[in-house]
């Protein structure tokens, strides 16, 4: 049996109900990369307390994260499915149809950022969700409220139906409905990065607040940099080899 564990607002975390198959020696989660910090921390806790394997904790966005924990049972798959959002009827029914049952949804938090000075506290919302976007002049709107918005594009794209897509014109469309928003109400805005030659793009369309996707873009970036060291280092010998 897997359980459902959802924030409320924006986000949602799913989690089973059972420990951890018994061909693994430690509980799986994949999902939200909003969620992820948080997961992470709790996988860091779990294992200094119970003396336990820590928690594989994946970043894949809401609806990766989902689509994966709906594909069966077993060892293959994650234990723990982490989400921005409530999990959608299509969710549960693809899970379903994969023997993926008896799904208890919680609530564990509300989906937002704070950064706190020791002066003052700034509150930053993250827009990831249709309703969002579809919200946001109320969101902007209010005052006192909001400092700050950003926008989460992974699961964005995820919750749109473009899960991995975040230049789909879908997602770009409902940022830029985000950013113009935020201009007319003289509220800052943001995006996170996956690569930094993307900032000046978002800089001339407004955006002031930026965030750098580091738990996948970091990897890849490193990935890409060792193989470009590797290949800057062998070819002397290959244009040895070619004369």
């Amino acid at each position: 049996m897997k359980m459902l564990l959802g924030c409320a607002a924006v986000a949602a975390l799913l989690i089973p109900a059972t420990a951890a198959n018994a061909a693994r020696d430690y509980v799986w989660g994949a999902g939200s990369s909003t969620v992820f910090p948080f997961a992470t921390r709790v996988a860091e806790q779990y294992a200094r307390k119970t003396s336990s394997k820590a928690p594989k904790i994946e970043s894949l966005g809401t609806g990766g994260g989902i689509k994966l924990f709906c594909s069966g049972m077993g060892d293959g798959f994650p234990d723990i499915a982490n989400a921005s959002r409530p999990m959608k009827k299509s969710e549960f029914d693809a899970c379903a149809a994969k023997g993926v049952k008896d799904i208890v949804q919680i609530k564990v938090g509300f989906d937002g950022i704070v950064v706190a000075t020791d002066k003052d506290v700034v509150i930053i919302a993250q827009i990831e969700s249709p309703a969002g976007v579809k919200n946001i002049e109320s969101i902007v709107a209010c005052k006192p409220g909001i400092d700050g918005v950003i926008v989460g594009r992974s699961d964005l794209a995820s919750a749109l139906g473009h899960a991995g897509q975040t230049e789909n014109p879908a997602v770009i469309e409902a940022t830029h409905v985000i950013i113009e928003a935020c201009k007319r109400n003289s509220v800052p805005s943001g995006i996170g990065l996956y690569a930094p030659h993307e900032a000046t793009k978002w800089i001339d369309a407004g955006c002031g607040l930026f965030f750098y996707s580091a738990d996948s873009a970091l990897l890849l970036n490193a990935a890409k940099g060792a193989f470009d060291g590797f290949r800057a280092a062998l070819a002397p010998r290959q244009q040895q080899a070619a004369e």
